[in-house]
């Protein structure tokens, strides 16, 4: 883009492009997660992070019903795929918010004792 009145062109967005899936590679899976953490921290973002959470504590039953419903109208099996899904999702949705809610308090307080981080690592590794 030499000329600033010139679009842009095919190589130019390829450069771009190249430049932005690096630091996506960079930052790793668990970065968003971490920016809305620390986002959440300093006060900014709040009310992002707790619509994610409410999102995430009603979508994910929503969907465990849903597919049991479809499973139990599919297979003729009555209420007990929506009622074993259901609960999957409720499982499913509040380990979510547990997960992000000890983020939260992690990226809160700050770094703590090596020993204490390696165990957090450990645990969110499963």
């Amino acid at each position: 883009m030499s000329d600033p009145k010139s679009p842009p062109t095919l190589k130019d967005l390829g450069t771009r492009l190249t430049a932005a899936r690096g630091k996506r590679r960079v930052a790793g899976p668990d970065a968003a997660d971490e920016e809305a953490a620390a986002a959440a921290a300093e006060g900014r973002g709040a009310i992002g992070v707790a619509w994610r959470l409410a999102a995430e504590l009603v979508v994910a039953p929503a969907v465990g019903a849903f597919a049991g419903w479809w499973l139990d109208h599919w297979l003729s099996t009555g209420p007990w795929f929506l009622l074993g899904l259901f609960l999957l999702g409720m499982v499913a949705g509040m380990y979510n918010v547990i997960r992000t809610a000890g983020r939260l308090n992690r990226a809160m307080t700050g770094p703590t004792s090596g020993k204490a981080a390696a165990e957090r690592e450990r645990d969110d590794r499963g």
